[in-house]
């Protein structure tokens, strides 16, 4: 998850947005991070925008891909037929029904 964080924003970019990750027990958060304004350098005001949650079942040995809607609340994402977390992070960064980046 750290390379996909990495590869998904231009270097250039890091000033304006940010991807990040949280990881607690067996779910993982993949997080969007963008300045307040006004302020542009002072990371606690950064905002943190939900993007997808990544949660591992150990039986079945299977992950599952959940989205935020505008209350973030939590919903499976149906459209993969992925089981593992490549194939989830695949998922989200092709996007095809556009649910977690717009």
């Amino acid at each position: 998850m750290a390379k996909f964080c990495r590869e998904r924003i231009p270097r250039a970019m890091s000033a304006q947005v940010r991807l990040e990750y949280d990881v607690h027990g067996l779910t993982a958060v993949l997080v969007e991070r963008r300045p307040t304004w006004p302020s542009q350098t002072l990371d606690e005001e950064w905002l943190r925008i939900p993007i997808a949650r990544f949660r591992y079942s150990v039986d079945p040995s299977r992950w599952t891909l959940d989205w935020p809607d505008s209350d973030d609340r939590w919903h499976r994402y149906q459209f993969t037929g992925a089981r593992t977390l490549a194939g989830l992070l695949r998922a989200v960064d092709s996007d095809p029904t556009g649910i977690f980046w717009g």
